[in-house]
């Protein structure tokens, strides 16, 4: 059996914390849902939300599994890690053009 003094317990507590923190920026995964962007039409909807619907929604009802058939790992990764950096979301950029890899990313979020 292992006992911890409470000073160590305490020390290695709040170290932990403190490193942990990182500077906030505007996330879009990892984060409650009460801190996510809002949309721009609903304000008790998530802009990715909205934005990756609205993408299906528009050019994606023609395509056969859109949320079955599952998109790019690396794609999806990169995509989320994009949108976790706070950076503008510009739809028609490359990174937006695959309907499997924006599915992935609402499915995921």
């Amino acid at each position: 059996m292992c006992v911890f003094a409470s000073d160590d317990k305490a020390l290695w507590g709040s170290s932990a914390l403190r490193k942990a923190k990182k500077p906030s920026c505007p996330k879009v995964f990892g984060i409650r849902l009460e801190d996510c962007q809002p949309a721009v039409n609903h304000k008790f909807v998530p802009l990715i939300v909205e934005i990756c619907c609205g993408m299906v929604e528009a050019s994606g009802l023609e395509c056969t599994g859109i949320y079955r058939v599952p998109g790019n790992n690396a794609m999806v990764s990169n995509l989320q890690d994009y949108l976790n950096q706070g950076l503008d979301i510009n739809t028609a950029a490359e990174r937006w053009q695959d309907l499997n890899v924006i599915s992935s990313v609402l499915k995921s979020f």
